[in-house]
């Protein structure tokens, strides 16, 4: 079997990473709670803003590639017919098994407050949502 990669929904998804992140830590949304709970200062994230950006594109665009591999290998396996709920269920999955297990131990681990815990694992999901529904309605 040869797996196909969509590469504009790998860019789509890319994007769609870039774009829930920015709202989702914008001071109007969680953004300030998310720094009061992290005790970054306005002027540190300020400085730090352009690395971790360049940064989290990158790791953004790593993971649309591996989630568009993955829904492309798992559509085909499971013979499923519509791309959007192969993308969904697979992102999903992935999330469940990876993510939100990593993100909630290390955490608990680390003793960070809850809240922020939830804020990132919150962010976490509609990311990874949003980068399935990209993947799967541009695969189509």
């Amino acid at each position: 079997m040869d797996v196909e990669v969509n590469l504009v929904g790998v860019a789509a998804a890319t994007v769609a990473a870039m774009v829930v992140g920015s709202v989702w830590y914008h001071k109007a949304v969680f953004g300030t709670e998310w720094m009061k709970l992290t005790k970054i200062s306005d002027k540190k994230a300020k400085e730090e803003a352009p690395q971790a950006m360049f940064v989290m594109f990158v790791l953004a665009a790593l993971a649309a590639y591996a989630l568009a591999w993955l829904t492309y290998a798992v559509g085909f396996i499971m013979e499923e017919e519509s791309f959007v709920v192969a993308a969904v269920q697979t992102t999903m999955m992935v999330w469940v098994g990876f993510v939100f297990y990593a993100q909630v131990s290390n955490a608990m681990f680390e003793q960070r407050p809850k809240r922020l815990m939830v804020l990132n694992v919150g962010n976490s999901f509609v990311t990874f949502l949003a980068m399935g529904l990209a993947i799967g309605l541009v695969g189509l």
